[in-house]
């Protein structure tokens, strides 16, 4: 994004001002929330340089959410789609060591046959987290919706709330609210059509995934 260090912050919520001062706080152009995933901070410099002295001709490439002296051993860094992107546009034959999750690099790997993909993490640590999507779930999510319920909604404390305006969303789905879910007329109705669709696509691909 072209920020230099100088002009960001780490924001610390158990720290007053995130653990910063007024002067930073001013001065940078993105604050950022502290917090790690557990999967990308197990991606090292000493995997890629155990990878890069398997293959002295690898790719390396990892996402930024891996520790900032690993993105910049790494020789590409960049998002989910551009992983993907560069595993099926690369050329025959050629070597790739990745940092991510490990489901995307298994399936870069099987739909490339001929490139030699893996995770640069010899142990495997799966994402705990991104395991709980799955479109059974989603399923139960928009029926929920459909139903006027809202499954596993998570309320802010009042202090958040205060003088943040109230979303149109949350009203519509709201239980007991007096306002119907999805309008019958105009635009919502092509909406709810819409959902109704997504339903049943989420339902035939859990079914698909069950089976």
């Amino acid at each position: 994004m072209g920020i230099p260090l100088d002009e960001m912050v780490v924001w610390n919520p158990f720290c007053r001002s995130g653990g910063n001062t007024p002067e930073q706080l001013c001065r940078a152009k993105m604050v950022s929330w502290q917090g790690h995933c557990s999967v990308h901070t197990r991606s090292t410099t000493s995997q890629i340089e155990a990878a890069r002295a398997l293959y002295p001709d690898i790719n390396i490439i990892v996402q930024p959410e891996c520790p900032m002296e690993t993105v910049e051993a790494a020789g590409r860094v960049g998002s989910t789609e551009f992983i993907r992107e560069q595993g099926h546009l690369a050329s025959p034959g050629s070597k790739w060591g990745i940092g991510t999750e490990v489901s995307l690099v298994n399936r870069l790997a099987i739909n490339n046959p001929d490139k030699t993909v893996f995770w640069v993490d010899s142990m495997t640590c799966t994402c705990s987290t991104m395991y709980r999507i799955h479109p059974a779930h989603l399923l139960w999510m928009l029926y929920g919706l459909l139903e006027g319920k809202v499954n596993n909604e998570i309320t802010p404390c009042r202090t958040i709330l205060k003088g943040t305006p109230k979303s149109p969303w949350k009203e519509c789905c709201r239980p007991g609210s007096s306002r119907p879910l999805l309008p019958t007329c105009g635009p919502a109705t092509a909406l709810a059509v819409q959902l109704r669709l997504s339903i049943h696509r989420a339902f035939s691909a859990s079914k698909e995934g069950l089976s």
